[in-house]
C-alpha cells in the first residue's frame, strides 16, 4: 500500500500527542457527519413551514370570529413562505462544535374538500452551509422537498393534521487531511411524516391549543468515494433516522387594526429526540478494506421551543404572515425567522 506509507511517514514524525490527535481526526472524516443533521433540520423546516397554517382552511367550520367567516367561503388556498435558519451545536471532548445556516422557499396549494377535511400538496427548495471548524470540514445541502398533507377537524375542537414528505439532497463539501484538501459531492434522499393531534378552544378572544406531535425521518446515503486518492475516504452505505416527539401550547387572538385584521400568535413546546446516533463507515483510499466507525455530534436529546407570529389579513383574499422561532438546549442554539404569503380564492 504504497499510498498509505505516505500518511504513515507523516504520522511518525508528530511526536505531541495533541497534535497526533488532530491528525487522526483530520484523516477520520467526523466532520462529514454535519451534513446529516444539516439535511434533518431542513426536513423540519418543511414540515413546519407545511403543517403550521393548515388551520387557516381547516379551522374554518367553527371560525369564531365574524370578520373572517367571509374568507372562510374560500374553499382553496395558494401558499408560500421562505425561512432561515441559524444553529449552533455545542461539540464535546470527542466530536466537533457545528455551525449551519440554512434557506428554505416553500409552497403550496390546499382544498377544504368537506366541512371537516382540508387535503393538499407541498414542495420546497433549500440550502444549508456548514462548518466544523475543529475538523477542517465545510460543505453545503442543496435539495428539494415534496409533501402530500391533510387536516381534519371537529365541532368540540379536536383536529388531527398530518403530512408524508420525500426529499433529495446533494452534498457538496471539503475538508482537509494532514493539511491536504479533500473533497467530494454525493446525493441523499429522505423519506419521513409528521403528526399532530390537539385541541383548540376559544376563551373570549384568546384560542387554547395544547397539542402533541410526532416526526419521524430515514435518511438514505449510498456509498461514495472522495477525490483525493492518498488523503481521501470511502464512506459506506448509510441509514440515519430522526424520531422527534413533542408537546406544547398556542395562544392565539384576532384584532382590527385600522381596517386590517392582525392574528398575533405564541407558542412554546417540548421535543425529545430519540435517534441521537450520527455516524459514518469509513476506509482510507490508501489502504481499502480497512474500515472503522465515524460517530459524528449527536443533536440534542431535549429541546425547548418558542414561537412567536403576527398575520395581517389584507382583504379577504390575501394574508402576509411573519414568525421567529428559537430553540435552547443545553448543547444546542437555533434561531429561524419566516415569511408568508396566502392567497385564497
Amino acid at each position: 500500500m504504497p499510498n498509505y506509507q505516505i500518511i504513515a511517514n507523516q504520522l511518525f514524525q508528530i511526536s505531541n500527542c495533541d497534535d497526533l490527535k488532530k491528525a487522526y481526526d483530520s484523516l477520520t472524516g467526523e466532520g462529514t457527519t454535519a451534513t446529516q443533521q444539516a439535511t434533518f433540520d431542513m426536513r423540519s423546516q418543511f414540515f413546519d413551514a407545511v403543517l403550521n397554517d393548515t388551520d387557516s382552511l381547516a379551522n374554518c367550520s367553527r371560525e369564531p370570529y365574524e370578520a373572517t367567516r367571509v374568507e372562510c367561503k374560500k374553499l382553496e388556498r395558494v401558499w408560500a413562505s421562505a425561512s432561515r435558519l441559524n444553529v449552533w451545536q455545542d461539540g464535546n471532548s470527542n466530536s466537533a462544535s457545528s455551525f449551519a445556516g440554512a434557506y428554505n422557499l416553500t409552497g403550496g396549494y390546499e382544498k377544504l374538500v368537506q366541512p371537516y377535511l382540508m387535503l393538499g400538496l407541498a414542495a420546497g427548495i433549500g440550502s444549508s452551509n456548514f462548518d466544523v471548524a475543529d475538523r477542517w470540514t465545510s460543505g453545503s445541502v442543496t435539495g428539494a422537498n415534496f409533501a402530500a398533507y391533510g387536516a381534519v377537524t371537529s365541532d368540540v375542537g379536536l383536529y388531527l393534521k398530518g403530512a408524508v414528505s420525500v426529499g433529495a439532497f446533494v452534498n457538496d463539501y471539503t475538508r482537509y487531511a494532514l493539511g491536504n484538501m479533500v473533497a467530494a459531492s454525493h446525493d441523499t434522499t429522505a423519506l419521513g411524516g409528521k403528526s399532530e393531534v390537539g385541541m383548540r378552544r376559544q376563551l373570549g378572544f384568546l384560542g387554547i391549543t395544547p397539542f402533541v406531535a410526532a416526526q419521524i425521518d430515514e435518511l438514505s446515503q449510498p456509498a461514495y468515494n472522495e477525490d483525493n486518492t492518498v488523503y481521501g475516504n470511502r464512506f459506506e452505505t448509510m441509514r440515519q433516522m430522526s424520531r422527534l416527539t413533542s408537546s406544547g401550547i398556542q395562544l392565539d387572538s384576532l384584532f382590527e387594526v385600522a381596517g386590517y385584521q392582525i392574528s398575533p400568535m405564541a407558542k412554546v413546546s417540548w421535543s425529545h429526540e430519540a435517534s441521537l446516533q450520527r455516524s459514518l463507515i469509513a476506509s482510507s483510499l490508501a489502504a481499502p478494506g480497512y474500515y472503522w466507525r465515524v460517530d459524528g455530534i449527536s443533536p440534542a436529546a431535549n429541546l425547548t421551543r418558542y414561537d412567536l407570529g403576527l398575520r395581517g389579513r389584507l382583504d379577504n383574499a390575501v394574508e402576509l404572515g411573519a414568525k421567529a422561532s428559537f430553540v435552547r438546549s443545553s448543547t444546542r442554539n437555533s434561531n429561524s425567522g419566516e415569511l408568508s404569503l396566502t392567497v385564497r380564492f
